[in-house]
């Protein structure tokens, strides 16, 4: 079985064994986002100090590697001297100029060994300013649910490498390692022993949450309008107040990645947003669905919440929104995808200015 290993990433690449004089300096600018917002006379030293460390560890042996990184010392003794190059790499850097350079670094280092890497940007992911940074942690979390269900699928083993990086990342990683990892290593400073933690048996029980307030979660999700006294009646625990600006906490983001699949299944809810009407007709045209097109049909209408609410710019292939050439069911005039897959279905209706009402769900062929 293939490996998916996740390593949070530090700057300890960049600072191990650096000058007295540019170790302050690297400390000092680890939260600047370009290189451009520091001063030059600094700027100039860290970018020498940038290319000859790139130099160095890409021609360096394992010892010192290890001695340099705190993340490669614990690949290293995750491998023992054998890589399996069938393996894929993930590396988590903060957003910002040195989290970049290192999350590169480490790239070089692991395809100079044959590994598949992959170095995604989490905007904001870095602990500057304490707003941005947890809507960069909600962000995480979505890249999560977005990215590692699909290697699960794939029989890869889920790893979690929380030796290096920031602390607040760590401590924020440990909770997604145990919704999605199967197992966790460590090495502790001054323990040359990887620690090795399995899957603990916990999970979030938040289905009854998302039940309960599905009509505010739902389009706060989404990115909807929601009127502020709405939000406001949440639980604290899943929003995230940003001055007049409402959004779902990490947590909240978490406990919806986690549970709306489940709550989608059941049964199809009510439209998040006002500019989606449903006629009797169409209730009853989708009366009895298997869980799974109930699931598709709900995803489907959230695009066209999205799509309606983006003045029709958001109109994605796989909703695609379009006028009928003959009118169909009592003169519908649009169109959009239910699915695709099985007996293909679409949806007829009409769409009056921004809003847009549906009629029918119906085999799409022929038309």
């Amino acid at each position: 079985m293939p490996n998916l290993i996740v390593s949070t990433c530090g700057t300890s690449l960049l600072t191990n064994n650096a000058s007295s004089d540019l170790r302050p300096l690297l400390i000092r600018h680890a939260n600047l986002q370009n290189a451009a917002d520091c001063p030059n006379a600094e700027r100039l030293l860290i970018e020498n100090h940038l290319r000859q460390r790139t130099q160095d560890v890409l021609r360096a042996s394992e010892t010192d590697l290890a001695k340099l990184s705190a993340e490669m010392n614990a690949l290293l003794k995750f491998y023992d001297s054998n890589p399996t190059p069938q393996d894929m790499h993930i590396l988590i850097h903060t957003d910002t100029w040195l989290g970049r350079a290192t999350g590169n670094l480490l790239r070089q280092i692991l395809e100079q060994r044959g590994f598949s890497v992959d170095t995604p940007t989490i905007q904001d992911l870095r602990t500057q300013d304490l707003d941005s940074f947890q809507l960069a942690l909600s962000e995480l979390v979505k890249w999560a649910a977005e990215t590692l269900p699909a290697y699960q699928q794939g029989h890869y083993k889920i790893i979690f490498n929380l030796t290096g990086g920031f602390k607040s990342i760590q401590g924020f990683m440990q909770t997604l390692a145990m919704l999605y990892a199967d197992e966790t290593v460590y090495i502790f400073e001054g323990n040359k022993e990887l620690l090795r933690l399995p899957r603990l048996p916990v999970r979030l029980d938040g289905e009854q949450i998302v039940h309960d307030h599905l009509a505010v979660l739902r389009p706060l999700a989404l990115g909807l309008p929601v009127s502020r006294d709405a939000v406001d009646a949440l639980p604290e625990t899943l929003v995230l107040r940003l001055d007049d600006d409402r959004a779902l906490s990490p947590w909240g983001e978490l406990l919806w990645q986690q549970h709306k699949s489940a709550v989608y299944r059941e049964s199809f809810h009510t439209a998040p947003s006002a500019k989606i009407l449903l006629t009797d007709t169409f209730q009853r045209s989708i009366a009895g669905l298997s869980p799974d097109r109930y699931e598709r049909l709900n995803q489907q209408i959230d695009k066209l919440a999205q799509y309606l609410h983006s003045q029709r710019a958001t109109n994605l292939a796989s909703l695609d929104v379009k006028a009928l050439h003959v009118q169909r069911h009592g003169g519908c005039t649009h169109e959009f995808d239910a699915w695709h897959d099985q007996n293909a279905k679409r949806v007829f209706g009409w769409l009056k200015g921004d809003t847009f009402i549906c009629e029918i769900l119906e085999n799409g062929v022929g038309h």
